[in-house]
């Protein structure tokens, strides 16, 4: 099972940042997923399944969602 908070694990890895990191990303409102992994890949995070979650968190949270083909801040 994956845990959000891991004390072995790097911060810049966490989920948690990952998902901090998304949402700066949407500050102009609205982006595509590439445009969301490209800026990750700034950051030197590529793992698919990080990203997966923390856009999984994000949409459980009521904070994002999905507008074809586009990922939108919820208002």
């Amino acid at each position: 099972m994956h845990q959000l908070f891991s004390k072995d694990e790097l911060i810049s890895n966490s989920t948690l940042y990952i998902s901090f990191l998304i949402l700066k990303c949407l500050k102009n409102n609205e982006a595509t997923i590439f445009d969301i992994v490209n800026s990750l890949k700034k950051n030197k995070i590529s793992n698919s399944k990080e990203i997966i979650i923390a856009l999984s968190i994000l949409y459980a949270m009521d904070l994002i969602e999905f507008k074809e083909p586009y990922i939108c801040v919820k208002k």
